[in-house]
């Protein structure tokens, strides 16, 4: 095969309550119309695209994502970080929290322009997590964010209310989710940054937002060789009710509760193990130790 500009599109038929299965024709249409070489796979069942990916990626120049965060979590675990593909967003998903960090809406034809015309491709981050579970060890990536805590729980939540659209069934899940919240107890050291007690949350982004549109970590960049980690201080169902519209408005750095600060590298350690979600999939649900650091540069995107 020729591999100069072979690109491979992967589809989650459950992103976006099916937006992007039901986009599959119009972005055949488009890429009979401009002749381009491709492949289509739309995975089957949960963790399909990763072993979709892994196995069919070495074949091709350009491989572009078509779901939301999830989507592009299972992308982003089965590309070799050393590759030198490029990756495409099609930012069809519930919340598509990513995309926000590209300036992508969900025109299609736009997007498609974008992936094949833009001559920009930028080195991005990701963050790599090791997590201790029951005895067992699970190593797993992000490009977006990690939560552990009420952000864990929501997104738990977030994955039976999806047939509601982005911010909408994630304060849907909020709402599930005060009914059965309970604190973090934590010790938590990162670079410069020690903090023990009682916590809501934290937040481990590269990404500015999650949920949907939650700034939970408003000064994130995904290009800085940094995690931007929040960790918000245990309080009453009914303040974070109250303090939740600051995190949509990006206010939070307002809130005293809310602690933010940079890192290349944090450890967790859970008094009592907890859920952990990373771009928005629960991927444990007993943590009890999280170590996260940021793999620098490691992802090419093709971007504006």
């Amino acid at each position: 095969m020729d591999k100069e500009h072979q690109y491979l599109f992967v589809i989650n038929p459950a992103a976006g309550k099916g937006k992007a299965l039901n986009s599959l024709d119009k972005i055949k249409d488009y890429l009979y119309r401009k002749k381009v070489e491709h492949h289509i796979e739309i995975s089957e069942f949960p963790g399909h695209i990763i072993n979709l990916v892994e196995k069919l990626s070495d074949n091709f120049t350009h491989l572009i994502s078509v779901g939301g965060d999830g989507t592009l979590n299972e992308v982003i675990n089965g590309i070799n970080p050393d590759s030198n593909l490029s990756l495409g967003v099609l930012p069809l998903g519930t919340g598509n929290d990513f995309a926000r960090n590209l300036r992508l809406d969900k025109n299609i034809d736009r997007n498609l322009n974008l992936i094949f015309n833009s001559t920009t491709v930028r080195n991005f981050d990701i963050g790599s997590v090791k997590i201790k579970e029951n005895g067992r060890e699970i190593n797993f990536r992000f490009i977006n964010s990690l939560g552990i805590g009420f952000d864990a729980l929501v997104a738990k939540l977030n994955q039976r209310s999806k047939r509601l659209n982005g911010i909408i069934s994630y304060i849907y899940a909020v709402l599930g989710g005060l009914m059965k919240y309970r604190p973090l107890d934590v010790v938590v050291n990162a670079d410069t940054v020690k903090i023990e007690g009682k916590k809501l949350l934290i937040t481990v982004g590269n990404g500015l937002t999650s949920g949907g549109g939650f700034y939970l970590t408003p000064n994130a960049k995904i290009d800085d060789n940094l995690l931007d980690i929040c960790v918000i201080d245990h309080m009453s169902k009914l303040k974070i009710l109250r303090k939740l519209p600051l995190a949509v408005m990006n206010k939070l750095e307002s809130a005293k509760e809310a602690n933010f600060f940079n890192s290349e590298k944090i450890e967790i350690k859970l008094n009592t193990p907890y859920y952990v979600h990373a771009d928005g999939e629960i991927i444990s649900e007993r943590a009890s130790e999280i170590t996260v650091t940021i793999l620098k540069n490691k992802l090419k995107i093709i971007s504006n």
